[in-house]
Order: C-alpha cells, then sequence, then structure tokens
C-alpha cells in the first residue's frame, strides 16, 4: 500500500509564500518523486483537504520557470516596499446555524477550529481563503409569544394583529421552554433556568465585530422564523446580512453559497 503524506507537504510547501501585512506572497513548490502511485495518492489527499479549491499538479516541463521565478521575486519586493494588495487581507463572516451539531461539522470541514466563548454562546473560528469564518448555532427558536398580554401574546388594534414577543427561557433539569420566567420558576425549581438573551447578546456583539453575516438556519417555516428574528435583532449593528439556505450540508456547496450574497 502507497499512502502520501499530505499533512507534511502541506507544512513544507506552506514555507514557500508568507502571509503578510496586505496579503499573501506567491510561493513555488517542486516535487521530486520516483512512485508514480505516492505522486497520485498525494494529490488525491491535498483534494480532499482542500475539497472546496481547485487543487492540480502541473509537470515541471510545462511550466514557465523563469517567469514563474521573476513573479515570485516581484511580489516579496513589493511586500518588502510596504506595496502589497492594501485593503483587508482577510474578510470576517459570521455564519449562525441552528444547532451546536451542524456548527461543529462544517467548522471541522475546514480543519481544527479555535473554540471562543462569547457572553456564554460558542464560536467556532476557522480560515477559509479569503476571509476568516465564525460559526455558531441559536440552539433553535430565541423568541416566541408571550403568554400574557392580548390573546395569548397578539393584540388587535383597528383591524391589525401585533405580536408580543419575548427571549425563550428553558429549565435545564427538566428541558421545559416557556416565555414567562414567574411560570418556569414553579415548575423548574432549584433547577438552572437558561435564558437566551445572552444568545441574543453574544450574537450582537460578534456581529458588530465582523464583515458580513450569514443566517444559515434550516430551509423550513420554523428555520425562516428563526432568522427572522435573529435578522431583527442584530440588523442595527450590521447591515451586510444574508439568508443561506443548505439543501446540502457539504464543504462546497457552504463555500459556493458563501460566494452567492443573496440578501434578506
Amino acid at each position: 500500500m502507497t499512502v502520501a503524506d499530505a499533512a507534511t507537504y502541506i507544512q513544507a510547501s506552506g514555507r514557500t509564500s508568507r502571509l503578510v501585512a496586505g496579503g499573501l506572497t506567491r510561493g513555488l513548490s517542486l516535487i521530486l518523486y520516483w512512485d508514480k502511485k505516492a505522486l497520485r495518492s498525494l494529490e488525491k489527499r491535498l483534494i480532499y483537504y482542500f475539497h472546496t479549491f481547485e487543487v492540480e499538479i502541473k509537470e515541471f516541463e510545462s511550466l514557465n520557470l523563469e517567469e514563474i521565478l521573476r513573479e515570485i521575486d516581484e511580489d516579496r519586493r513589493r511586500f518588502r516596499e510596504g506595496k502589497g494588495g492594501g485593503g483587508d487581507i482577510f474578510k470576517t463572516t459570521l455564519v449562525v446555524v441552528e444547532s451546536p451539531n451542524k456548527a461543529r461539522t462544517i467548522a471541522g470541514f475546514f480543519g481544527k477550529p479555535q473554540t471562543r466563548i462569547v457572553k456564554g454562546a460558542v464560536f467556532y473560528d476557522i480560515p477559509l481563503g479569503d476571509r476568516v469564518l465564525s460559526i455558531t448555532a441559536s440552539l433553535g427558536h430565541i423568541l416566541d409569544l408571550k403568554t400574557e398580554g392580548g390573546f395569548f401574546g397578539v393584540l388587535e388594534e383597528n383591524g391589525n394583529f401585533l405580536g408580543i414577543y419575548d427571549t425563550i427561557k428553558r429549565c435545564k433539569k427538566t428541558g421545559e421552554q416557556h416565555t414567562e420566567i414567574e411560570y418556569l420558576r414553579k415548575v423548574c425549581g432549584d433547577g438552572e433556568i437558561l435564558d437566551k438573551i445572552s444568545i441574543i447578546q453574544a450574537l450582537r456583539s460578534v456581529a458588530y465585530e465582523v464583515d458580513e453575516v450569514f443566517i444559515a438556519t434550516d430551509p423550513d417555516a420554523e428555520g425562516e422564523k428563526i432568522a427572522y428574528d435573529i435578522y431583527a435583532l442584530i440588523s442595527p449593528l450590521n447591515r451586510r446580512i444574508y439568508r443561506a439556505e443548505f439543501h446540502e450540508v457539504t464543504p462546497r456547496a457552504f463555500v459556493e453559497r458563501l460566494k452567492g450574497n443573496e440578501g434578506v
């Protein structure tokens, strides 16, 4: 059995380029091989690692080495002189899904993410090409109608209906959810009560920091309700908010959807 060590190749070849202020310099990696099976194995494993990008190993004879080396030297010279690409190196993107499992799955597509806690909510940060993703979960619905006021939280005014919403609270011991904290205290007893106001605060905090937000809740009626609530709550802090629907959770579908940028 012939299996290439793609991880070591990525680490070694990565030293041919540099991430500097203003962008990423060009690099050139040459592979010396005597076993075609090993080379093919390396190519397959690189495609697996970088399945969202094009991977192509070219024959040395097909390259214009002089031109490539000239471009590399010119690229490095520009960055040394502070004339790099200009603007931001990376775009920062917040992605909100419904479940923690989906958040971990998507983050795991692109390597081992860094985990951080913001106001009690878990965010998975991972670099992806020209952007840095921060992926988190809403844990389902975050708002619901109150049971007090009007008819089960719905007021009628001059023929119009107005819903009164509040954050959802959940008894950690029993799993029961309600918008009224007083009711939940009665049924929860000494159990801890979690208020989704903390998730809202975390989403607002991170949405204010990033360049754009993708709301990737499920493509069904409940997902649309969750997406609308999140949009309404964070839109004052970030106007670049997009709706992302995934009918298949794959790395390629995820990256293609991020490039779509269909506004909410």
